[in-house]
């Protein structure tokens, strides 16, 4: 039995998430989830807090959607904050499971988190957004 994680980043949609639909098709059992990044609450350099209030108030009821399309297919969306790789390795302990669906984001700080991940001996499978597959294809 496969067991795996659906990493649930920026896309947080089910209809169109390219992530989510392979990792449904390539697992017995799937674990959805959202890490809430530490540095939410963290101030820049400058002062500033990292994450707007309008950014966390969007990303609340984008979650919440979420968990109800997710209940809709008879599942839960685990919401959890903290460091990644510590997650997903007591997920692996708990669950068995060490493939890991998510959108690729080509940004610095998800890349040296990705490379973590990888390193750790997860297997993590990517999927690309869907404007970046079509422009692929012209």
């Amino acid at each position: 039995m496969i067991t795996s994680i659906c990493w649930f980043r920026c896309d947080l949609r089910l209809i169109d998430n390219p992530a989510f639909k392979q990792a449904c098709q390539e697992s017995d059992v799937l674990l959805p989830i959202y890490i809430h990044p530490n540095y939410f609450e963290e101030k820049t350099s400058w002062g500033f807090s990292r994450v707007s209030e309008n950014r966390k108030i969007f990303l609340e009821e984008s979650l919440r959607d979420l968990q109800k399309q997710l209940r809709m297919m008879g599942s839960e969306l685990l919401e959890i904050t903290g460091d990644p790789l510590a997650i997903f390795k007591d997920l692996h302990f708990k669950f068995d499971a060490n493939r890991i669906y998510c959108e690729k984001i080509e940004a610095p700080e998800e890349l040296e988190q990705e490379a973590v991940i990888r390193k750790a001996g997860f297997n993590l499978k990517f999927s690309h957004p869907f404007y970046l597959l079509s422009l692929r294809s012209s």
